[in-house]
């Protein structure tokens, strides 16, 4: 992981050059974050258009992209690895570009030097309990838009496709392929590039970008307390591979908990599960109660290590910008190509949210 600024090595507030400099540099890590969004959200789209296209179909544009969801819903077997392979490269081909110009050590993010296998073993605890506790959070949000939007909240989980080797496939990626190319992307090249200038700053903003980047408030609502805390794991080992494992065992744990609640329920659809809650329906009650003392046990864990591990002596404590530091973090992004790049971040997920 890159070191971050010392106040002792510049004036406090730089000078126009330097400022140039820095905004120069968060201009490109915004740049990298467009391509990464650009590749998320086109490539799929013109996949679709071209499928509609081949499948005859006819009228504006809308028409030709519904037929295409449904070819690519007959044959996903082919689809959904298509679709997976381009997001993986939405994620790598950023971070490829941006080790090598910002002279990142991309070998280095995968050191295992800094952590021994009881630091991982408490990571990964943490991890569940960091995921527990904002997936609390998340279930207050969910229902109290459903009280005030009359309708439930769009929840972009899946957990089967149509086909069993689109299914197969898509676990792969959800379990292993996907937090394997999220933290390479996430906690090291976005975290490495942005804590030049301190670690508070880097944790917190790729935290909130974390969840940003997954397009919807359901799931923003719990992946931007897990970015920070990944985040501090990485910024404390000094890699990535402890993050890579307790993302893997958080999104595992997590699919198999919901795919039994909504075999017992006899539905693919994740919004019935509140829907159920809601009306009070018990049809689900064993795997539904099973889950929530999972959740709750964690949550424990989570507030006792949060005290332990992220107290004022806790080895885990992330420290706070110098004030120099703090000179050349906010006020510069967000006078940098940072700024459009992060509106239209938040854009999505508010337009996600109204459809």
């Amino acid at each position: 992981m890159t070191n971050t600024y010392q106040s002792t090595d510049f004036q406090i507030k730089p000078s126009a050059e330097e400022a140039r400099s820095i905004r120069k540099r968060y201009s490109f890590i915004a740049l990298m974050m467009l391509l990464h969004v650009a590749i998320y959200n086109l490539v799929p789209r013109l996949i679709l258009l071209i499928a509609g296209l081949a499948s005859g179909a006819q009228g504006g544009f809308s028409e030709i992209m519904k037929a295409g969801s449904q070819l690519a819903g007959e044959y996903d077997a082919i689809y959904t690895p298509v679709r997976i392979t381009v997001i993986l490269l939405s994620e790598l081909i950023p971070v490829f570009i941006g080790c090598k110009c910002l002279k990142i050590d991309f070998k280095g993010l995968f050191s295992i030097s800094e952590f021994s296998a009881k630091d991982l073993g408490t990571s990964v605890a943490f991890g569940l309990g960091t995921q527990s506790a904002a997936s609390m959070i998340t279930a207050v949000i969910v229902i109290a838009y459903e009280l005030i939007a009359g309708q439930p909240m769009q929840q972009p989980i899946s957990t089967t496709m149509n086909s069993p080797f689109g299914t197969v496939i898509f676990w792969l990626y959800a379990c292993i392929l996907g937090p394997i190319c999220e933290e390479i992307f996430m906690r090291g090249f976005l975290l490495s590039a942005l804590r030049k200038y301190g670690d508070m700053f880097a944790a917190v903003f790729s935290g909130i970008l974390f969840g940003l980047f997954h397009e919807n408030l359901y799931q923003a609502s719990y992946a931007i307390p897990m970015g920070i805390f990944l985040a501090a794991v990485a910024i404390k080992t000094k890699s990535i591979v402890p993050t890579i494992f307790m993302h893997i065992v958080c999104n595992t744990t997590n699919m198999v908990m919901v795919q039994w609640i909504l075999n017992e329920i006899g539905t693919g659809d994740v919004a019935e599960i509140t829907e159920l809650v809601m009306s009070g329906n018990t049809s689900y009650l064993a795997p539904l109660i099973v889950t929530l003392l999972w959740r709750m046990c964690f949550i424990g864990v989570f507030i006792a290590m949060t005290v332990i591990m992220f107290g004022s002596e806790g080895k885990w404590r992330i420290r706070r910008s110098t004030p120099a530091g703090r000179e050349r973090t906010w006020k510069l992004m967000l006078t940098s190509f940072f700024l459009p790049v992060l509106l239209l971040l938040v854009g999505i997920v508010i337009y996600d949210l109204l459809i």
